[in-house]
């Protein structure tokens, strides 16, 4: 093929828009998607009577440009999440966080020079039984909100990120992240991109300026150069795994910083009522608080911690969320039986039988993103000293293998679909116009 010739591995947010950058650019691009479907880790669904279903993304995190300014481009609406953030334990419901343990803590993070694993911050600095509840808290949030193991995430990640995701505004899509996907495959279509779904790459045979990737079905894609934009839970694959790509011959240090960065596991329910049972009189009454009948997010103890509802929307949708190392359990468990903890965990929080729960629900899904075979995870976060990893897979092997995707980003947004955006720009920065 010409030299201005490149391949994609990958028809996530980050592929789609680096092959609409490079297209605008002069090049002749492929995509190989080893799915029958674009969107990589953005998934909407939809079900009659019903807000979309996120599988996947479902926030956006604050003021993002990248991704705001894509919307408005397109001309796709969002809105702000309303409700309050209610935490349940055993013992109460209380709005928010333990605020009154923060001050000390962020003390420690200001004066902290060299980053540590949150795990090694937490029990220096706040080893005490009395700062138990700050240590579950941060933890908590880390796992939750990260999807990280607090023994391998950055303390320096948590300080940048502010502890808190109330600092700033959180926006949803009204109609779903999906039609992102869709405004970036109608800029596609008519380019001259050519993208091919269920197309597993599977080997990478290279010299600098010629590329030759075979694929699970023995078709064979030739190129000048590759970007690989797959997630660092495949990239980082058991050789034997569906989705697993070899490279020929190896480029080991960049397979070796991948191997240091955080991949963050997640499992993610969706339980759709007959109407919001959650807003009924009553509910919540045997909470000390009963601002559990207004929340936005709910955080608990339960095996599916974290919940939360459509506001502003009326809507009888809520959402399941177990992220971080404790989602690992899920691993070899059945669809029904994750859906029937959801269950139990929501009948514990709201502390009504679960037989009064089944009989409302209309219906139930479940996205167990640690099983995913094109996935094998959920989303990058920070690992002590992750920036010098990250900083080696930025920097192409002998400008032919190139590294794209939101694990490869160092700022606050990591593990978002700004993150991936901001690398598909970094990444396409590197390629000269060819027009």
């Amino acid at each position: 093929m010409a030299e201005k010739d490149v391949l994609i591995i990958g028809a996530g947010i980050c592929g789609l828009k680096i092959a609409m950058d490079l297209c605008m650019k002069g090049y002749q691009v492929t995509i190989l998607e080893a799915r029958d479907r674009l969107g990589g880790r953005i998934h909407t669904l939809m079900h009659p009577g019903a807000a979309p279903l996120e599988a996947g993304a479902e926030f956006i995190h604050g003021n993002l440009p990248i991704t705001m300014g894509l919307l408005r481009e397109a001309g796709i609406a969002y809105s702000a999440i309303e409700g309050a953030m209610i935490r349940v334990s055993d013992e109460n419901a209380a709005a928010g966080e333990p605020d009154e343990l923060f001050p000390a803590l962020e003390k420690q993070l200001k004066s902290l020079t060299e980053d540590i694993s949150v795990y090694d911050f937490l029990h220096q600095h706040f080893g005490g039984s009395e700062h138990e509840a700050l240590r579950k808290s941060i933890s908590g949030f880390v796992e939750g909100y990260d999807a990280a193991d607090i023994r391998k995430a950055s303390t320096f990640a948590l300080r940048d990120e502010g502890l808190g995701m109330g600092d700033d505004d959180q926006f949803r899509i009204s109609s779903g992240y999906g039609r992102l996907v869709d405004f970036l495959a109608g800029k596609l279509a008519g380019s001259g991109v050519t993208i091919h779904l269920s197309c597993i790459a599977k080997t990478i045979s290279w010299s600098p300026g010629n590329v030759e990737i075979t694929t699970a079905h023995h078709e064979v894609f030739k190129s000048s150069r590759v970007i690989i934009t797959v997630p660092l839970g495949v990239l980082t694959a058991d050789p034997d795994a569906e989705a697993a790509i070899t490279i020929n011959p190896p480029v080991e240090a960049h397979l070796e910083a991948a191997r240091r960065l955080g991949f963050g596991k997640v499992v993610k329910i969706h339980l759709l009522f007959d109407h919001p049972f959650w807003k009924e009189e009553g509910i919540g009454t045997n909470h000390p608080n009963p601002e559990l009948r207004n929340a936005g997010f709910i955080l608990s103890g339960e095996s599916i911690p974290t919940w939360w509802m459509q506001h502003p929307e009326n809507d009888a949708l809520m959402t399941g969320w177990l992220a971080g190392p404790n989602s690992s359990r899920y691993a070899g468990v059945n669809n029904q039986e994750i859906l029937d903890d959801g269950l139990r965990s929501l009948a514990g929080i709201y502390r009504i039988p679960v037989h009064d729960l089944a009989g409302k629900l209309v219906s139930g899904s479940v996205y167990n993103w640690v099983t995913d075979p094109f996935t094998l995870g959920g989303y990058a976060y920070r690992c002590v000293h992750g920036t010098n990893a990250i900083k080696i897979l930025q920097q192409p092997a002998l400008n032919t293998i190139f590294f794209a995707g939101e694990a490869l980003y160092a700022g606050e947004s990591a593990g978002t679909v700004e993150a991936a955006l901001h690398s598909a720009l970094e990444t396409s920065d590197q390629f000269q116009p060819l027009n």
